[in-house]
């Protein structure tokens, strides 16, 4: 249930939550002004919220905001890098959102022995989707789903994974989305729509360089047709 201290969500986070169970131990790296977790212990979280960052100034800001929501018993606020301030066991989910891709899989992949292995992760990738993909899947984890936000013109893809083993993805999966494709998500059409033209421009651009190379021609010409085929 909704309370009055709960602040509204951007549209990228409101898909984050909504993607969240609503129990457990949670923790939240790079929580940077803390408005996710803030959102959570005000709309019915019923287990433990860590909020961490790398950023001493952004748990600062963070807990004024508890504060002055009343909240500041409801969330912890851990300093430190990344999943290296949980023991493992302590949290049975993890978000990490507005990052790039890369950075995640680095996150991902300096995880302490025992820590990541058990998580569901709720990933909110800013940049390098086909990156954070692969990683995935050739490290044990399978995408359970994927939903797509728009918030200021822009796409934002949000994934759920656990741990376990998926059939190897296409080129055209990491790129997209396996499980994106597959649900019919409400903006998918629009959002294939729009990446077929940034498609088609940087096709375009690379075809009048000297310096094309055609697999990255033949991949880009596959991604616009599996992104016109809706």
């Amino acid at each position: 249930m909704r309370d009055q201290r709960a602040e509204a969500l951007q549209p990228r986070l409101l898909t984050v939550a909504g993607m969240l169970e609503k129990d457990g131990a949670l923790l939240d790296v790079g929580s940077n002004h803390g408005r996710l977790c803030a959102y959570l212990a005000a709309t019915g979280w019923k287990g433990k919220l860590i909020a961490s960052d790398i950023s001493a100034p952004s748990l600062d800001r963070a807990r004024q905001r508890f504060q002055r929501l009343g909240l500041e018993g409801r969330i912890e606020l851990r300093n430190g890098d990344g999943l290296q301030v949980v023991a493992p066991g302590e949290v049975s989910a993890c978000v990490i959102a507005g990052m790039g891709g890369r950075t995640i899989a680095k996150i991902l992949e300096a995880a302490p022995r025992g820590v990541a292995e058990k998580l569901t992760l709720v990933l909110q990738p800013q940049s390098h989707l086909s990156q954070l993909r692969h990683y995935l899947w050739t490290h044990g984890w399978r995408i359970q789903c994927e939903r797509l936000s728009r918030d200021a013109g822009r796409f934002y893809v949000v994934l759920r994974a656990v741990p376990g083993q998926e059939e190897p993805y296409t080129p055209v999966e990491e790129a997209l989305g396996r499980r994106l494709l597959a649900d019919g998500d409400p903006l998918l059409q629009t959002y294939l729509s729009w990446n077929s033209q940034v498609l088609c421009a940087k096709r375009k651009g690379m075809a009048n360089s000297r310096h094309n190379k055609r697999e990255e021609l033949e991949r880009i010409d596959a991604l616009i047709a599996r992104c016109r085929e809706g």
